[in-house]
């Protein structure tokens, strides 16, 4: 049912913005804002701060993976994405962000991997659904267009 999966979708991310000790709520927020205002430079800083604070603090780890991931850094987002995941393997958002940077990084095997386990645990992601669809067209009729132009971030993240 698509309404109870809104539902529970909505309850999934809340439990996750909310599971952080209160020290690292403050950074954490304030990361939050730098996200918001486009300030990924500070984003990053202030979710590490957030995550060393709380190590367990899975989403500290996600958000500042898509702030790495805003600035076209790769390798440091799929690091805080496979930290997200240790903490919580069933974050399909994290799973999936994990997915944009190997689609990224040209990686395209793995990038289906990534999304086919996210669509696995929340089978509603219909962007992550169409993306699966245009990597794997790519793949099979060996076309030569870029990734920016298949998984660019405007596409995966507007």
């Amino acid at each position: 049912d698509v309404e109870v999966n809104r539902m529970a979708d909505h309850g999934l991310w809340s439990i996750w913005f909310r599971a952080g000790r209160p020290e690292a709520h403050k950074p954490f927020g304030e990361g939050m804002a730098a996200l918001a205002c486009e300030d990924y430079s500070a984003a990053v800083a202030l979710l590490h701060r957030a995550s060393r604070l709380d190590g367990d603090f899975a989403e500290a780890f996600n958000q500042c993976a898509i702030a790495h991931f805003l600035l076209g850094q790769w390798t440091p987002a799929l690091a805080d994405y496979r930290e997200a995941l240790r903490r919580v393997p069933y974050h399909y958002g994290a799973m999936a962000g994990a997915g944009h940077c190997f689609a990224q990084m040209e990686q395209l095997d793995e990038a289906i991997k990534c999304y086919r386990r996210a669509l696995w645990i929340n089978p509603h992601l219909t962007a992550i659904r169409r993306t699966v669809d245009r990597l794997t067209h790519h793949l099979s009729d060996g076309t030569a267009a870029s990734m920016k132009t298949i998984v660019g971030p405007e596409r995966i993240l507007g």
